[in-house]
């Protein structure tokens, strides 16, 4: 079995998906962050949370397929 880190048959759509994953997720936890200690009545903030929040459930879809897609090829054997 090949080692999945250093595998040279990731495909650039599934390097892309990884890529967004991993930022929409900073962006999600920069916007937890921030949201910490604000009052509840914080809308403008809570509404960056959901945002990035959605957006990195998103993101983490895309990759799930990409990572799907990459070992329906059998890239392990």
């Amino acid at each position: 079995m090949t080692d999945a880190a250093s595998s040279p048959d990731f495909s650039p759509s599934f390097l892309a998906a990884r890529e967004q994953a991993d930022t929409a997720a900073e962006t999600e936890r920069s916007a937890w962050e921030a949201l910490q200690g604000r009052p509840d009545t914080d809308r403008e903030a809570l509404k960056a949370w959901r945002q990035a929040h959605q957006a990195a459930g998103e993101a983490q879809a895309r990759f799930a397929e990409e990572v799907r897609t990459w070992f329906s090829r059998g890239a392990l054997d």
